[in-house]
């Protein structure tokens, strides 16, 4: 009577399985490389997809729309996208900068123009909107007056090695390094510009 039981309750156990409808995306469908380092929606619902090797990609639920260094971006391999307070896309890049786009043009930002790296690793928009450009040798502040401002090993960072930046609910920055996490208090992160 056991073996009974037991016999009629286990297929019971495998019917509850969930399943998922995945749908694909590559390039077929119009990605313009397979391979996507970061996924971003801009306040008018588009995504965007930084790649590794072939630009961003707008997508608005039906097409893709691919820009690239032809287009004017910093670079091929991009790392992070975030949106600023006027609606303009920073797309970061592993080499080349970070490249602000107005939804017409690009305007590439690198050394030359006062960044720490052209190796942009992570990017954030703070509430006061002022960009950080996370690298591999420390944060670049973008001010609201584009305006540069540094933060590095020199001010106290555990490393330079930027992985990844976060705005907590209190104002405070969260910096993710090689080396662990600094933090930033919100006093410190007062609007510049």
């Amino acid at each position: 009577m056991l073996l009974i039981i037991v016999l009629l309750t286990t297929p019971i156990l495998w019917v509850k399985a969930q399943l998922y409808n995945f749908e694909s995306f590559s390039v077929n469908e119009g990605l313009s490389q397979s391979q996507v380092n970061t996924i971003y929606e801009d306040s008018r619902g588009y995504l965007w997809f930084g790649t590794a090797g072939g630009g961003v990609c707008q997508f608005d639920g039906m097409n893709f729309t691919q820009y690239d260094e032809r287009h004017g971006l910093c670079g091929p391999i991009v790392t992070a996208v975030v949106e600023d307070n006027s609606g303009n896309l920073w797309i970061g890049a592993t080499w080349g900068g970070v490249s602000r786009f107005n939804g017409k043009k690009f305007q590439n930002y690198s050394r030359k123009q006062g960044l720490l790296s052209d190796a942009t690793t992570a990017l954030l928009k703070d509430r006061h909107g002022n960009i950080f450009v996370g690298s591999n040798t420390g944060i670049t502040i973008i001010d609201n007056n584009y305006e540069f401002h540094h933060l590095s090993t020199l001010n106290g960072m555990n490393s330079g090695n930027v992985t990844c930046l976060f705005e907590a609910e209190d104002g405070a920055i969260w910096i993710g390094t090689v080396k662990g996490i600094n933090k930033i208090g919100r006093a410190s992160c007062r609007e510049r510009g």
